[in-house]
């Protein structure tokens, strides 16, 4: 699952912990950014920081292999996150896309529309 979160001071691109049971807790962070929050009701102005973060568990992967594979994780996770709507007008896109690909193959070979 994708969420936006907040963090006080700003947050690393992967963050991997080992668990007891041979998996790891993976944090994926994308788009991480510091955000000027103003004064109100007496508190100072200050900072924070946002990141779109992917919450993964995986087996049999090493830190190292997680900071590496970091891109096609988060990916994997933004795919996951998707709703079947979301899914269905993609699809549609895609056929969409193809119809005009063959439309402008057939003009191409000097057909009529």
């Amino acid at each position: 699952m994708i969420q936006t979160v907040t963090y006080s001071a700003e947050p690393a691109e992967v963050d991997y912990h080992p668990r007891a049971d041979g998996g790891a807790d993976i944090r994926i962070r994308r788009d991480i950014a510091k955000v000027e929050t103003p004064a109100i009701d007496g508190q100072p102005a200050g900072e924070q920081w946002t990141a779109r973060e992917a919450y993964i568990v995986r087996y049999n992967l090493l830190e190292q292999e997680a900071v590496e594979q970091a891109d096609q994780l988060f990916a994997e996770a933004e795919e996951d996150s998707k709703t079947d709507r979301q899914r269905i007008d993609e699809l549609k896109q895609l056929q969409l896309d193809g119809l005009d690909a063959i439309a402008s193959l057939y003009e191409s070979m000097g057909g009529e529309q």
